[in-house]
């Protein structure tokens, strides 16, 4: 509880980079965790966004011994509650040595190989159309050939606050409404609802470098 106390504080002091009030929920986190969990070879996973670790201990559950993970989160204060959280947990013993661990935003991250599953909670809606399209961009170029994302994204949130704000920004929810759109439209692979979550989310799996 301490830990989402936390998260929700630091919602209220920049929400621009956390993105949300309120940690991603077990059902929600499972659902991002899907290509993990169905997964029958080693794979190799890039977390970003982790916060305060919900999602991070969902897929650290379902490692297999032959399976890595890379948790990136840029705010120090959830990165040290998540580090805290898997190092000290006595049922993460043996898959330490599985995880590492990058602080800072995901562009800067130099990675020394490429990954089969991304797992995203960004808040996208919060970013410039320009900075989207470079994580996207990011996201392809540092992904196996059938490598899969996960992300999600708010349900009725930019509805709610649209009468709310003003033509600027209307129009950048436009522009990033067609760059969402572009992205998904040859790569979706399955959107699933999760309604037990705050709020509601659509979670998205694509195949990020499927053009056909």
């Amino acid at each position: 509880m301490r830990s989402n106390l936390i998260f929700f504080k630091e919602s209220l002091i920049n929400f621009y980079n956390t993105g949300a009030i309120w940690p991603t929920s077990k059902l929600a986190a499972k659902e991002l965790s899907k290509p993990l969990i169905d997964s029958k070879k080693p794979i190799s996973v890039l977390e970003v966004g982790a916060g305060t670790g919900s999602v991070t201990k969902e897929l650290i559950k379902y490692l297999k011994p032959e399976d890595k993970i890379t948790v990136c989160e840029m705010n120090p204060k959830f990165m040290n509650i998540t580090k805290n959280d898997i190092l000290e947990n006595p049922e993460f013993k043996d898959k330490i040595p599985n995880i590492s661990f990058f602080e800072g935003p995901i562009e800067n991250y130099k990675a020394k190989k490429k990954y089969d599953f991304i797992c995203c909670a960004l808040p996208f809606v919060n970013f410039t159309p320009e900075k989207v399209t470079e994580i996207f961009n990011y996201f392809v170029e540092n992904t196996n050939e059938d490598g899969v994302m996960t992300y999600y994204k708010y349900i009725g949130v930019s509805n709610v606050a649209r009468p709310f704000m003003g033509k600027k920004y209307h129009n950048r929810q436009l522009l990033l409404k067609e760059i969402f759109n572009n992205f998904l439209e040859k790569r979706l692979i399955r959107t699933k609802r999760i309604y037990f979550n705050l709020p509601p989310v659509r979670v998205h799996t694509l195949r990020l470098n499927s053009e056909a």
